[in-house]
């Protein structure tokens, strides 16, 4: 056959479509995003969450964070109106110390931390234990021009931040670009867009993400947590107690 009649049926066929990736990859790809999001092991993190409004920062906090990367982790608050209180987030529940109160208030982890991240955004971090893969496989879908894996998690306990997460991940690099989550009613209640990967100190983390509620999706409203500190530290079993955050320590 003539190479010119060739063309036209080389023309005509379909672009070979990208592999999506299977049940195998997608949990090894989740547990890996766990780990830029915080770390296993003892880590500290220093951390901010701003507010947003057409781009212009209108309110910044400081948090340090200390984690063993297990599901425990620990908030201390930075600015100086609000130093002394503390979040303690264990796979018990969730806690709020504020000096001078005799017990900690119990929290949920969808509770507004600052603007719109919740407690659950910045302390319940391991997908790969609060959800599971949906039984749907990966579709090609498009986040802003780019192609991207569109990948449904539902929750795994009664204690997860999210009824469902609908997370797009880029098409060959499987990396975080959007997710967006919903509520138990089944509402979309925010969508998170997360930045590039990036080194510091000896971990390779997700520098920034910003929040968009879905009621500010269209007012220019937006929030923005950005690690800005990492490192490794020894962290003590009792660090993470409900009596070590009832004394204060």
């Amino acid at each position: 056959m003539r190479l010119h009649f060739l063309l036209p049926l080389l023309l005509c066929a379909p672009l070979a479509l990208a592999k999506a990736p299977d049940a195998a990859q997608l949990k090894d790809i989740i547990s890996r995003i766990d780990q830029q999001r915080q770390p296993a092991g003892g880590v500290e993190l220093q951390v901010s969450l701003s507010t947003l409004q057409d781009g212009r920062e209108v309110e910044q906090d400081a948090y340090a964070i200390t984690s063993d990367g297990g599901g425990n982790a620990l908030l201390a608050m930075q600015n100086r109106d609000k130093r002394g209180q503390k979040i303690l987030s264990t796979k018990q529940g969730i806690w709020m110390y504020f000096p001078k109160t005799r017990r900690p208030l119990r929290l949920t982890a969808v509770q507004q931390l600052q603007g719109n991240a919740s407690v659950g955004d910045v302390l319940r971090t391991r997908w790969s234990e609060e959800y599971k893969l949906a039984a749907d496989a990966p579709q090609l879908a498009q986040v802003e021009g780019r192609n991207c894996w569109r990948v449904t998690l539902e929750a795994a306990q009664e204690e997860a931040t999210y009824r469902k997460i609908e997370l797009y991940l880029s098409e060959s690099q499987f990396a975080p670009v959007k997710a967006d989550m919903y509520t138990f009613g089944g509402k979309l209640m925010k969508s998170a867009w997360y930045g590039e990967s990036a080194n510091l100190g000896a971990f390779r983390l997700i520098r920034s993400t910003r929040i968009i509620s879905a009621l500010d999706a269209k007012n220019g409203k937006e929030t923005l947590y950005v690690v800005k500190a990492a490192k490794n530290i020894q962290v003590e079993r009792d660090a993470f107690s409900l009596h070590a955050l009832e004394v204060g320590q």
